[in-house]
């Protein structure tokens, strides 16, 4: 099972790995997205049934690098099962990616400089959060939820032209 989370404000020419994170590069995040297809008859809980009932689409991912995590042991009905604390897990795995983020941002960017920092990863459009959990057949299940004080701030975002060296 993988998870995939957006990155707004973050580019990249090509694909990386760094701190036990894939990056999939602005320029391939549209064919990632084309080549996964909604998983029909997941279960519905308030959890699942938020995307539809906002609107979810794919488009929201686009123009953003992804970062993949791979979840070992863990299928969609475990996560599905605890609906009830899937907003924690939301949180926690954004943040485990946040922590890979800073250690770019540090080494990267002059932290001042709000419109030139990557944004807090899985924000898409308008204060919502959202993450897609991929099983072995490239099917998703899109989660959302809403993080009221956070959105991402405007700007130009960080271009990373050498990823070598991560």
């Amino acid at each position: 099972m993988k998870i995939v989370i957006p990155i707004k404000n973050l580019v990249s020419d090509e694909d990386f790995i760094f701190n036990d994170t894939q990056f999939i590069s602005t320029f391939n995040t549209e064919k990632y997205l084309n080549n996964l297809k909604i998983r029909d008859n997941y279960k519905l809980n308030k959890n699942t049934r938020l995307p539809e009932l906002i609107g979810f689409d794919l488009s929201w991912y686009y123009g953003s690098m992804l970062a993949l995590y791979e979840v070992p042991n863990f299928n969609e009905e475990d996560i599905i099962s605890i609906h009830e604390q899937l907003i924690i897990f939301m949180k926690n795995i954004t943040e485990k990616l946040n922590r890979t983020l800073d250690l770019i941002r540090i080494r990267q960017c002059n932290v001042t400089e709000q419109e030139k920092l990557p944004s807090y990863p899985g924000i898409c459009i308008d204060g919502f959060s959202s993450i897609l959990l991929i099983n072995d057949k490239n099917e998703y299940i899109p989660f959302v939820c809403r993080l009221h004080k956070m959105s991402v701030v405007e700007g130009m975002g960080l271009y990373l032209d050498d990823v070598s060296r991560y």
